[in-house]
């Protein structure tokens, strides 16, 4: 098996609006995050890809058929030399606690 390289996508949206474009590209296999931005670009992908040029290849022309997709730049993670996961935890709220969870009784 074939190393999985991170890609980090930037992508301008027109002609559609941004959260439905969003909706669209979260679907994709090799997307691991999907973020709507302030500013331009409008969304920011981070995916897997397989390291072969046609894995990647795939990838762009996958996210630039999505409609509203204006513009792409794709960057190639060729080494990470740190990831803190601790300073944000998805999904959680600032204390901790999971959207919609009942924090009565919790001390």
């Amino acid at each position: 098996m074939r190393h999985r390289l991170p890609c980090f996508l930037s992508i301008w949206v027109s002609g559609r609006d941004v959260d439905d474009v969003a909706s669209d590209l979260a679907t994709f296999n090799r997307v691991a995050s999907v973020q709507i931005l302030v500013g331009s670009p409008e969304i920011h992908v981070t995916a897997f890809v397989e390291e072969s040029q046609q894995a990647l290849a795939e990838l762009q022309r996958d996210v630039g058929s999505v409609a509203g997709v204006n513009r792409l730049e794709v960057n190639i993670a060729f080494e990470i030399r740190t990831y803190r996961s601790e300073f944000a935890t998805l999904g959680m709220d600032m204390s901790g606690a999971m959207p919609g969870m009942d924090h009565s009784g919790m001390d």
